[in-house]
């Protein structure tokens, strides 16, 4: 499974057989995704809070979308999502798929602990991908709370500062409350 981030929450795993995009990046950058029949795509919010832009995309690429809770199967990967109500007070979907013996966990705009029912979805968790930033999701210290519960065998921070997010906090604070040094990816 090659795992890769994309900006923001959004993410994208592929494997021999699939390509998985988790979340989508703002609209101008979807279409650099160049999703495609075939591909699944799991959004965290109703499809239809979405822009028309990226409803028509998404629409026209024939890709399998889902963006509710419920039990999935495609293209080899297993899918459980649940709805959750976010502290800001509107609801998104949290989302475990497993693929290739790898059970994938991801958060993606959560701002808040997770109770014990979201940890049941979770189970054991090999990969762990969570907000860290603190604006609008999990401050950095929350989500090493959550992280050290969860205990994954590899964490992917998501919604940390960068040029397209800057009021987030830096993914460094994140990693040295952990406990970690960084290493980021070379390109």
């Amino acid at each position: 499974m090659k795992i890769r981030w994309h900006s923001g929450h959004s993410l994208s795993l592929r494997g021999n057989k699939y390509r998985v995009i988790l979340g989508l990046p703002q609209d101008t950058q979807a279409k650099q995704l160049k999703i495609k029949e075939g591909d699944l795509v799991i959004l965290p919010y109703a499809r239809d809070t979405y822009s028309e832009e990226i409803q028509k995309y998404l629409e026209k690429s024939q890709a399998f979308v889902i963006d509710g809770a419920g039990e999935y199967s495609y293209g080899g990967v297993t899918i459980r999502g649940i709805s959750v109500c976010r502290q800001a007070g509107n609801r998104m979907n949290l989302f475990s798929l497993s693929a290739e013996d790898i059970v994938f966990v991801s958060l993606f705009d959560l701002d808040r602990e997770l109770e014990q029912k979201e940890f049941d979805l979770i189970g054991n968790t090999d990969v762990l991908a969570i907000p860290v930033g603190g604006e609008g999701v999990l401050h950095y210290k929350k989500a090493v709370k959550v992280a050290h519960k969860v205990e994954p065998r590899m964490i992917i921070p998501l919604k940390y500062q960068s040029p397209q997010d800057p009021d987030q906090a830096p993914v460094d604070d994140f990693v040295k409350e952990y406990g970690l040094e960084s290493h980021p990816e070379e390109e």
